[in-house]
C-alpha cells in the first residue's frame, strides 16, 4: 500500500496495487521492463534494441486507486470483462488471421466498458480525470448511461508484439490528414483505443462505444467484425508489422 491521490474517487488515501487489465485475465505473473518514453524515442531502433533496466514481475499495474474503489470495479465489473476476454483468447486460439467475424454471446457491455474506462483512468495521471471528469462518473455510477459523444471507445485484437500501457497522447494521421488525441492499452487478446473529440472512423479498429446503450445488468449477443493487429512499435495507432517496421528503419 502506498500513500497517495486515488485516481478514482479523488481521495487521499493509502492505493492498492490495481493490475491493469486485471490478474484474473491473464496477468498476474507477467514480466515487464519499465522504459521512459525519452529513452525509446531517442532509439535508432527502439523496437529491437535491448534497454537495460530493472524486470518487474507479479502483473502489470499501478498503485492508482484505493482499496475501496480496486473492490468496487472488482464487485461491479470484472468478471463481466474477464468473460469477454476469455472469448476474443478463444476466437484468436481458431488461427492465425487478419480479420475475425464472430458472434459473442451473452455478455454485458456497458459492465465491460466501464471496466475499460476504469483502466484508462489507471494508467493516466491525476489531471487526466480532472481533465474529464465525464470518465470519472461514467465508472463511479453502475447505471449511468450517459457519455459524450467526443468520448469514442475501439477495439482490436492482439497477439503479437508488446503490451501497451499509453497515456493520454496527439497522433497525426497523415492519410486522413487530422490529428487524433488519443490513450491506448494493449494486452492480449485485445488492444483498446479511447479517443477525445474524434468524429471518425479508424481503420481496422471496431468501435465498441455502443456498449454505453445498455442497461448495467443487460445480456446479449453481439456480432463483431474484429481485425488482428500488431503493436511492436510503442506509439498510438501504430500497427505496422515487424517486416513493414524493419523495412523503415533500413530504409
Amino acid at each position: 500500500m502506498r500513500q497517495g491521490i486515488c485516481k478514482l474517487c479523488g481521495e487521499d488515501k493509502l492505493l492498492s496495487f490495481e493490475h491493469v487489465p486485471p490478474s484474473s485475465t491473464y496477468n498476474k505473473t507477467t514480466r515487464y521492463k519499465i522504459i521512459s518514453f525519452d529513452d525509446y524515442m531517442k532509439s535508432p531502433d527502439p523496437v529491437n534494441q535491448k534497454f537495460k533496466g530493472k524486470i518487474y514481475q507479479g502483473g502489470v499495474g499501478y498503485y492508482s486507486l484505493c482499496q475501496d474503489c480496486n473492490s468496487f470495479l472488482g464487485a461491479n465489473y470484472v468478471n463481466s470483462y474477464k468473460n469477454w476476454v476469455n472469448v476474443g483468447r478463444e476466437i484468436l486460439s481458431y488461427g492465425d488471421y487478419f480479420k475475425y467475424l464472430y458472434r459473442v454471446e451473452n455478455i454485458e457491455p456497458l459492465k465491460i466498458m466501464k471496466h475499460i474506462i476504469s483502466m484508462f483512468i489507471s494508467i493516466n495521471d491525476n489531471i487526466f480525470g480532472r481533465s474529464f471528469p465525464e470518465l470519472i462518473e461514467f465508472v463511479k455510477k453502475p447505471e449511468l448511461k450517459e457519455l459524450p459523444e467526443k468520448y469514442q471507445l475501439f477495439t482490436y485484437l492482439n497477439n503479437k508484439g508488446d503490451f501497451r500501457h499509453i497515456r493520454f497522447q496527439v497522433v497525426g494521421n497523415f492519410k486522413i490528414r487530422s490529428i487524433i488525441s488519443c490513450s491506448e492499452i494493449t494486452f492480449p487478446p485485445y488492444g483498446f483505443v479511447l479517443t477525445f473529440n474524434n468524429t471518425r472512423l479508424i481503420d481496422h479498429l471496431n468501435n465498441i462505444t455502443a456498449f454505453k446503450n445498455f442497461s448495467i445488468n443487460e445480456r446479449v449477443n453481439v456480432d463483431l467484425d474484429m481485425y488482428r493487429l500488431p503493436t511492436y512499435f510503442k506509439m498510438c495507432l501504430d500497427y505496422r508489422t515487424k517486416e513493414e517496421y524493419d523495412n523503415s528503419i533500413n530504409n
